[in-house]
């Protein structure tokens, strides 16, 4: 594999586990987190419906997840991949 970037592979590799470590921690804080052309991560919460605003409380969240939104540009990619069916090996 043929790697464009002046960074050695320790160093490419010390800056991929740091975004590892970074996501959880600015995602935990409240924040969306954008990977520039990439995309972003963000948090999904479903919950129960509450009719006032008094009976929305933390209690009512069913569940909570780690969602990746891909950016434009990714998503037009994996839109022109061409499909084909797998044959299970034997």
């Amino acid at each position: 594999m043929v790697l464009n970037t002046s960074l050695t592979f320790n160093e490419a590799a010390t800056a991929i586990d740091y975004l590892f470590r970074s996501i959880p921690k600015y995602i935990s804080l409240g924040h969306t987190v954008i990977i520039g052309k990439m995309g972003y991560f963000t948090i999904g919460i479903k919950s129960e419906g509450s009719a006032t605003e008094e009976e929305a409380t933390l209690d009512k969240i069913k569940r909570k997840r780690l969602i990746f939104i891909a950016g434009p540009e990714v998503r037009k990619l994996i839109n022109d991949l061409p499909a084909e069916k797998h044959t299970k090996m034997q």
